[in-house]
């Protein structure tokens, strides 16, 4: 989130009249950022109608936006939706990107956690390697385990060194008009644990098996569902990656699964799937299956 506001208060700043293109669903954060630094937000579709990502769709849209605009791409584990671009859609990405001038700011939330630490990172290596200009905002939060210490940084690629010092000192000005100084302790916990090769192979080995996690919490969800006959409602489920998913029903079926039965998810149907275990995964789909025929299936 503060490699994201970084980012919004810098372009703000140095290209005021841009405007900032993110997917529709996106992490709504996202949306109010930008809008909170007074940047124009408009959209580019991304889930389809059916099951999946609309990916011609998507890229289509992506070529008409306008010359020099900002455009906000996930890097991995797409917040909400879980679909990712598979590298051959990367690579279409990326030519629209250059063909259009575009410049990407790539959010690098879930590193590690939607399909391991080198395939996550391939979008953001295909752009370093082909672009003159970019931002990453990356996230220590979920790949670490220090949600709360709000660690991450805001990755600077430039057309020269001279260029990049320029932003870092922009950026810094930025951020001491807005936190001052940041809190080390969560950073030196990282710093720590990428410093130590014991540390570093504890800790790939540990988010390794996190992925695997997640990744088995997707198949236990969609096998139950397809045990009690509902299999379509979590349709989206089978083809994401990473920690979320999108139930399709409406918004007040969501507040009687928060209030009746006890389970929560955003207004949007948004499901964190690292919630989900073998010895509940009976009880949410029975309890979101009981209101499929009655508020309708979104």
């Amino acid at each position: 989130t503060g490699a994201i506001r970084l980012a919004a208060e810098f372009l703000k700043q140095i290209t005021p009249d841009k405007g900032v293109w993110v997917s529709d669903p996106t992490w709504g954060n996202h949306i109010d950022i930008f809008l909170h630094v007074g940047m124009q937000v408009y959209y580019y579709p991304y889930q389809g109608n059916g099951v999946g990502l609309n990916f011609p769709v998507m890229l289509d849209n992506i070529r008409k936006i306008p010359e020099g605009d900002v455009v906000v791409l996930h890097g991995c584990g797409h917040n909400p939706t879980g679909f990712d671009l598979s590298k051959d859609q990367w690579d279409a990405v990326l030519e629209v990107v250059k063909e259009r001038e575009l410049f990407p700011v790539i959010d690098m939330a879930y590193h590690g956690l939607a399909n391991g630490l080198c395939d996550d990172v391939y979008c953001v290596e295909l752009f370093s390697d082909h672009l003159d200009e970019m931002f990453v905002a990356y996230s220590c939060s979920k790949n670490f385990g220090l949600y709360r210490d709000r660690v991450g940084a805001l990755v600077v690629l430039g057309k020269s060194r001279d260029r990049c010092v320029k932003a870092k000192l922009h950026l810094a000005r930025l951020a001491r008009v807005s936190i001052s100084s940041p809190a080390i302790h969560g950073a030196l916990i990282v710093s720590e644990i990428l410093s130590s090769p014991d540390l570093k192979k504890m800790w790939i080995e540990e988010l390794h098996v996190m992925s695997l996690r997640v990744k088995a919490a997707r198949r236990v969800l969609i096998n139950e569902a397809r045990k009690q006959g509902c299999d379509d409602a979590f349709r989206n489920v089978c083809n994401g990656v990473g920690l979320f998913s999108l139930i399709p029903v409406y918004r007040e079926d969501v507040d009687v699964l928060r209030e009746v039965f006890c389970i929560y998810m955003l207004d949007s149907g948004r499901i964190n799937l690292s919630g989900v275990n073998d010895d509940n995964v009976g009880y949410i789909v029975s309890s979101i299956k009981s209101l499929l025929g009655k508020g309708g299936e979104g």
